[in-house]
């Protein structure tokens, strides 16, 4: 596999493994408040993230075995990716983070380049 395939799929199964666990945990820790003032918002939102990891993590899986279908499905995988974080940045704004802010940002640079270098080569 090569380098910026590797990198590629590092990153994809990364971030869907972080992203399946952070909800675990919000959940279990009860820090959802969302799901008690706009539950339908609040199950729908999650429900699309973690359709958005799942997504990550089948293409990362499939790029690892070499599927043709894994190249094809990798800028949509990555272009929810970026819907998720320019969304999830606008709450932390909203929450003034301002380490989240930078988090997410980071994020939308790193997943802007993915989905450009991967359409240009």
């Amino acid at each position: 596999m090569e380098k910026q395939n590797r990198l590629i799929v590092m990153y994809t199964m990364f971030i869907g493994l972080s992203m399946v666990g952070l909800w675990i945990m919000l959940l279990i820790t009860g820090q959802v408040p969302e799901l008690s003032t706009t539950p339908f918002t609040a199950v729908t939102h999650i429900s699309a993230e973690l359709t958005t990891s799942f997504l990550l993590l089948l293409t990362g899986l499939g790029l690892i075995r070499n599927r043709m279908w894994a190249n094809r499905m990798l800028p949509f995988s990555l272009g929810m990716l970026l819907y998720a974080v320019v969304q999830a940045i606008g709450y932390y704004i909203d929450h003034l983070s301002i380490i989240f802010i930078l988090f997410f940002g980071v994020l939308i640079i790193l997943t802007t380049l993915s989905i450009f270098r991967r359409i240009v080569t």
